[in-house]
């Protein structure tokens, strides 16, 4: 069925867009028909290509930005490992500078998709800068050296520091209905060409308007 997709960059072997939050990537009991795997096959079905959904890593339901599609095996096996990811992160908390978080993260419950800090987890490096700061919430820019499944949100929930919106990960901060996280830029080589590719999203309209209530830092 037609599916509103952003398409930020598309050739023959890569498809970048920008998820939209509530979007699920894949189908799921609970999501047959409304994901975001949907939306690519009915895009590339539409220009006659195979259906085949080939995202490079993975953004959570309620996370939005840029999600890279490979559209051959070649493609997917070039780039897979090799996307640098930066996100922005609302978090709860006055954070000033820069800093790394670096916990592993764990599965307490395999029934449950809930992760945890923990010994016995696995390796997990967060780093962040404040870009800004007010009223007990933070603007930051993150990167991962890891990405473990739910690593921003874990690992700024277990400092004390949840992400706006993410009730799973304890915040009290109801300013937006999903955890405010969107990976704003990806960065990796084009698995054909060599070029250095750069691709951005825009911030969607909800965290939009949060962010627009922190003075950067000057």
């Amino acid at each position: 069925k037609p599916f509103p997709l952003e398409i930020l960059f598309e050739d023959q072997d890569i498809l970048a867009v920008n998820k939209p939050p509530f979007l699920a990537m894949h189908p799921t009991h609970n999501h047959q028909g409304d994901t975001l795997a949907n939306a690519v096959a009915w895009h590339l079905t539409q220009k006659g290509g195979a259906a085949a959904f080939r995202a490079i890593g993975r953004l959570d339901k309620g996370t939005s930005g840029v999600v890279i599609c490979a559209l051959n095996k070649y493609a997917a096996s070039r780039l897979t490992g090799h996307i640098r990811k930066q996100y922005l992160a609302v978090v709860q908390g006055e954070f000033k500078g820069a800093g790394t978080i670096d916990l592993p993260i764990g599965r307490p419950d395999p029934m449950k998709t809930l992760r945890a800090c923990g010994a016995g987890g696995d390796s997990a490096v967060t780093h962040w800068q404040s870009l800004g700061c007010s009223g007990g919430r933070s603007l930051l820019r993150v990167t991962l050296d890891t990405g473990r499944t739910h690593q921003i949100r874990v690992h700024f929930a277990h400092i004390g520091a949840p992400l706006t919106g993410d009730g799973m990960y304890g915040s009290a901060d109801t300013a937006a209905a999903h955890q405010l996280l969107h990976c704003e830029r990806a960065e990796f080589v084009h698995p054909v060409t060599g070029e250095k590719m750069t691709i951005e999203a825009p911030v969607p309209p909800e965290m939009r308007a949060v962010i627009q209530g922190i003075p950067f830092h000057t």
